[in-house]
């Protein structure tokens, strides 16, 4: 049974995919100025969020600039506690 799942939406069209505890899901949206890559996973810990940004071109991957839960990376754009995002790229 699907853990997680996602939606892409493109010109016309819609594609999604599932995975599993055991395979997670990964997501990368590309462009020729660089990309974002997004990654769910599952341990006995919980769900975490793994984001990679690549300012290359569109390539998948590039220097991981998060890794946590899903609620860390909320409060990370939600809350006034945290200085603005430097992603450092």
């Amino acid at each position: 049974m699907a853990t997680f799942y996602g939606t892409l939406t493109g010109k016309g069209n819609q594609l999604t995919a599932t995975g599993t505890k055991n395979s997670g899901i990964e997501a990368s949206v590309q462009s020729w100025h660089g990309s974002v890559t997004m990654e769910l996973d599952e341990d006995p810990d919980g769900i975490w969020l793994t984001v990679f940004v690549d300012d290359q071109g569109s390539s998948k991957g590039g220097k991981m600039v998060f890794h946590g839960s899903i609620y860390e990376f909320k409060e990370r754009f939600d809350s006034t506690k945290y200085a603005p995002v430097n992603w450092g790229i």
